[in-house]
């Protein structure tokens, strides 16, 4: 899995819509801000986007396939919360990060299936 760098990101109404170098089509993704993109291994890609909203966030994880469709999404929220994405780790076909303070998450990413399976780790 590698990150994504290769596009332009514009905010519409309904998403934020993703522009690419490589003339694909463009994307509609929920959201306003795109937080990360990654590249898989099988030509699909992942992208975490937000409402730029600190104060009461919500993190929206999209896997897109290689012609564009979105096959699997999740929608990280918990009212009256603030959440900030930080501390990215990625290894393999899964991504640890933080978004709640001081809640570590693990998001794995079945190639096979095209599934997203989120679980909040225990603190340590």
């Amino acid at each position: 899995m590698r990150a994504l760098n290769n596009y332009s990101a514009q905010e519409q109404q309904g998403g934020v819509v993703l522009s690419f170098e490589d003339a694909k089509p463009q994307l509609l993704l929920p959201g306003v801000i795109v937080e990360k993109g990654f590249k898989l291994a099988n030509g699909d890609s992942l992208w975490l986007t937000s409402n730029d909203c600190p104060y009461e966030e919500t993190l929206f994880v999209s896997l897109v396939n290689s012609q564009g469709c979105v096959v699997d999404k999740l929608e990280i929220y918990k009212p009256y919360t603030p959440g900030i994405l930080s501390d990215v780790v990625v290894s393999g076909n899964y991504i640890q990060f933080e978004f709640w303070s001081e809640k570590r998450h693990q998001l794995l990413i079945d190639l096979l299936k095209s599934t997203l399976m989120l679980e909040t780790l225990p603190n340590e």
